[in-house]
C-alpha cells in the first residue's frame, strides 16, 4: 500500500473549499491526471457517488467512487474501486481565516499491470501530482 500525505494553507473559508472539492466533478479542474467523471450521484450523507476514468503512465484506468464518511467541513473519505482501489482523504482545519487543507491518498498499485520498477516511478509521479492537485486547488481559490 502507498500512502501520499499533504497538506497546503489555502487563504479562503473552509466551507468554500469543501463544498468544491466534495463534488467529485470539480476535481476534474485541478486534478491533471482524472480525465473524467460522470453518473454523479448525490448520497443521503452529504457526498457523492460517480464513476471515473484516470490516465496514470499511458495507461487509462477507470472504476467508481463515493463519499463513504463525512464530518462537513472537517473532513472527509472518497472511496474508489476498479482497476485501482484507493482511499483519499481531505481534512479541512481553519486558523486565522486560512485554511489548512490536506490530502492522504492510499492506493495499491496493480501489480498485474506493471512491473517492481514502473511502480516506484508509478508512485513518484503521484506523490509529485498530489502536491501539483493541492498547488492548483490554491491556486483557483487564491486567484485574483
Amino acid at each position: 500500500m502507498t500512502t501520499h500525505d499533504k497538506e497546503i494553507l489555502i487563504n479562503a473559508p473552509v466551507e468554500k473549499i469543501f463544498t468544491f472539492l466534495i463534488n467529485p466533478g470539480n476535481l476534474l479542474q485541478i486534478w491533471p491526471s482524472l480525465t473524467e467523471v460522470t453518473n454523479e450521484k448525490l448520497l443521503s450523507n452529504g457526498g457523492y457517488r460517480s464513476n471515473w476514468k484516470y490516465k496514470m503512465c499511458g495507461m487509462h484506468f477507470h472504476g467508481t467512487g463515493e463519499v463513504t464518511d463525512i464530518d462537513p467541513n472537517s473532513w472527509f473519505t472518497f472511496k474508489t474501486h476498479g482497476a485501482v482501489d484507493s482511499t483519499i482523504t481531505w481534512t479541512f482545519r481553519v486558523k486565522d481565516g486560512q485554511t489548512r487543507v490536506t490530502l492522504t491518498a492510499e492506493y495499491r498499485v496493480p501489480l498485474t499491470l506493471v512491473g517492481r520498477l514502473t511502480e516506484a516511478i508509478i508512485t513518484k509521479m503521484n506523490d509529485k501530482e498530489a502536491d501539483l492537485i493541492l498547488h492548483n486547488l490554491q491556486a483557483r481559490f487564491e486567484a485574483s
